[in-house]
């Protein structure tokens, strides 16, 4: 049995085309500006539908994590441990990503506010790119995020 991956819908098709084409694309209000993620039918700020998917930056800060020790499901037996990250990017505050990390990392490695980026892996068989996160070097700054620890 193979892991799940995302089955995108009308509201997310065009975020999972961005992981694919390895661009971070996330919705924008038309109307105010504030990013949504996860994708929404109409802005959580002003209520316009306006939306639309813009491109960012992809750097950000480590806001909290979690290490996966018990499989959710027998899919994912294979691959605990792992460590899933929460990332609040550059472009927002309180503007937060979810995803694991592209390589394996202790949990005293990690710390809150370190500098990150989101990279993208692709996975077979189901040819499926997915957004990972990627700790920066411990030559890199740490960034301050303003946000409340989950």
């Amino acid at each position: 049995m193979g892991l799940p991956y995302p089955v995108p819908d009308d509201v997310t098709q065009p975020f999972w085309d961005g992981v694919a084409a390895n661009d971070l694309r996330l919705q924008a209000c038309d109307a105010c500006g504030t990013f949504i993620h996860i994708p929404e039918f109409a802005c959580p700020h002003c209520g316009s539908e306006a939306l639309s998917f813009r491109s960012v930056s992809r750097q950000g800060a480590l806001y909290a994590w979690t290490r996966i020790a018990d499989p959710p499901d027998e899919s994912f037996a294979d691959i605990v441990p792992f460590t899933l990250g929460v990332v609040e990017l550059a472009e927002q505050q309180g503007l937060l990503l979810s995803a694991p990390f592209a390589k394996p990392v202790k949990p005293v490695e990690l710390t809150v506010g370190a500098a990150v980026e989101i990279v993208f892996a692709s996975f077979t068989p189901q040819e499926a790119t997915l957004p990972m996160i990627h700790l920066l070097g411990a030559g890199s700054q740490t960034v301050t995020t303003n946000g409340p620890l989950i």
